[in-house]
């Protein structure tokens, strides 16, 4: 049986007459050996609130992310608003709530919506969204301290702050209470009818009954129906029926009138029939009155539950596409790229917010940027007593270089992969943000943290042990190392995408400090076991410490030869970091 299924108000959405936001045809996607989409289609129309159901596995969130740019098809067509899922210019008019990513949990609520609305290039005022999320009252809260619910609305909030003209909803109602629900459906609808076209995933069938214009039905990697609820409804002629007869019934005569599922429990009857006057005339044959008779058609969860063990021949068809499918284009890089004045304007917002983060990192502040200063008033205050400035310079110096290195290792490495473990980089994906600005963001609060570092390092050794240094000296010390500590930034790129976010700690921690005694950071190399002095040479660490002892006249000092072996570890530690990138972009996003 195939139809055109009407969209609500009898405008045929098929007709010709409006282009669809959405567009899904002919989806096919693997993974390995297993095909989790076969032949997926859909479209949404500007306006439309569409409803995608189906068990676990049946292909939604594959289609999803296939349409979020998030997974790239192995065959078919998906479009939003006529262009690539891919483009920024495409995802800037788009809302996204995933079910599963994260939020760092240090930014209030606030400065998550002021940061996000930095990706688009209209967004609406950060109040504005407050009110339409209902976040006004929880605007100065730390995402982390929000409870699930809570969290949602965050979500939603971010979702709506570009003005989408596509909003996908990835269910968006788990954990909210029947009151925050209700709001959720609220800013739906006023969404919708504002003309923005929204695609919803959700296991709660009263939320796409409430909602959805049209509901499409996945199964076995297929799309099996695509209409209304009325209408996925009326394709299933069976009733339930329900009463209470004054005797006991004749069950065999009930079912071989037509009835199934019949159950008979303390003396209530019920059953379901695609013959419902056949059996209501057995009943009323047997029993002329039947007390608290109910008859129904089916709901939308019984509905989709027959559809669903249907099989696919007998199925009601998906409407056809407005064209042909067509293979999937191959992506225009070109196309995807941002225009300057948006790449900045993104730069700026998400410097600020890794500058919040780091800030508000006690953990990273007390033992990466403090922890230097702590072991030279072990080390350097002992030197001070035995009266030995050069002993003291060359301490000073190895202790900035330790803590420059601190920056850039746990900044960078630990940071992007506990941000993969919590998939704030799912969510950030599914934005205009691009990886370049997102990258680039994170440089400048690495060099005001070096900095700090260096700066707390030079009061204390001046002010408690008495280190004297020109000003020129500390000045080639500080920009020295805060220059030089791209090696590490690079390092800890690599450390960040090719470990897990559970290994990146540790090993980072263990690198850190095994490379920085064997480059004799904490204690001058003739006093270290001869291993580590034939080593040091061919350490990272070494030739960027060389920096510091150059800077206080301290020979060894920096020269070509740590020149070349600093910008051979960086190209290396880079592509070591780009491999890992794109291992993660093939398993995660591909």
């Amino acid at each position: 049986m195939t139809e055109t299924l009407k969209a609500v108000g009898g405008l045929d959405a098929r007709d010709g007459r409006r282009e669809p936001a959405v567009r899904m045809a002919g989806l096919a996607k693997s993974f390995g050996d297993v095909q989790a989409v076969v032949e997926g289609r859909m479209e949404v129309f500007p306006g439309e609130v569409v409803a995608v159901l189906g068990p676990n596995g049946a292909g939604k969130t594959t289609s999803l992310h296939c349409l979020l740019g998030l997974r790239q098809p192995d065959a078919g067509v998906v479009e939003l608003m006529g262009g690539s899922p891919t483009s920024p210019q495409v995802r800037a008019q788009c809302g996204v709530v995933l079910q599963n990513s994260g939020l760092p949990g240090t930014l209030r609520v606030r400065e998550l919506v002021d940061l996000f609305r930095a990706y688009y290039p209209d967004p609406m005022d950060t109040q504005e969204v407050l009110d339409l999320a209902g976040l006004a009252d929880l605007a100065e809260r730390f995402f982390g301290e929000l409870s699930g619910g809570q969290q949602q609305r965050v979500y939603l909030g971010l979702a709506l702050c570009g003005k989408p003209r596509v909003l996908f909803l990835d269910e968006p109602s788990v954990g909210l209470d029947s009151v925050s629900r209700r709001q959720l459906w609220s800013a739906v609808q006023r969404v919708a009818a504002e003309g923005t076209a929204v695609l919803l995933t959700t296991h709660y069938l009263e939320e796409a009954d409430a909602l959805a214009d049209r509901i499409v039905l996945f199964a076995s990697g297929r799309t099996v129906f695509e209409g209304s609820s009325t209408e996925m409804k009326s394709h299933f002629r069976r009733r339930l029926i329900s009463l209470r007869p004054a005797g006991e019934p004749d069950l065999e005569a009930v079912r071989d009138s037509g009835a199934e599922d019949i159950e008979y429990v303390d003396g209530m009857l019920s059953l379901t029939t695609a013959r419902t006057a056949d059996v209501l005339r057995t009943l009323l044959g047997a029993e002329p009155v039947l007390n608290d008779l109910e008859v129904r058609g089916i709901s939308l969860e019984e509905a989709v539950e027959e559809v669903l063990r249907t099989s696919s021949a007998d199925l009601p068809a998906p409407a056809p596409a407005t064209s042909q499918p067509r293979p999937s284009a191959k992506r225009d890089r070109a196309a995807e790229r941002l225009d300057a004045a948006s790449w900045a304007r993104m730069v700026r917002a998400q410097t600020k917010a890794e500058f919040l983060k780091l800030k508000r990192d006690m953990a990273f502040v007390l033992t990466t940027c403090l922890l230097p200063t702590i072991f030279f008033a072990f080390f350097g205050l002992s030197q001070a007593r035995n009266g030995d400035p050069e002993a003291m310079a060359y301490t000073v110096a190895g202790f900035s270089a330790y803590g420059a290195v601190g920056v850039g290792l746990f900044g960078f490495g630990v940071g992007i992969a506990a941000e993969r473990g919590f998939k704030w980089d799912l969510l950030i994906r599914a934005t205009p943000m691009s990886p370049s600005a997102y990258l680039s963001s994170r440089i400048v609060p690495a060099a005001v943290f070096t900095l700090f570092t260096l700066c707390v390092l030079a009061v204390f050794s001046t002010s408690v042990a008495g280190v004297r240094l020109s000003p020129a000296q500390w000045a080639a010390l500080m920009g020295g190392l805060t220059l030089g500590n791209i090696v590490f930034v690079a390092m800890g790129l690599a450390i960040g995408y090719n470990l897990s976010p559970k290994a990146a700690g540790p090993v980072s921690t263990v690198v850190y400090l095994l490379l920085s005694f064997a480059s004799g950071m904490f204690v001058p190399l003739n006093q270290l076991p001869s291993l580590a002095e034939s080593l040091a040479p061919f350490l990272p660490t070494w030739h960027f410490a060389r920096i510091g002892w150059g800077a206080v006249g301290i020979e060894p000092g920096f020269g070509l030869t740590s020149l070349l072996v600093l910008t051979a570890y960086t190209a290396a530690f880079t592509a070591l970091a780009v491999m890992g990138y794109r291992r993660e972009l093939k398993t995660r996003f591909l």
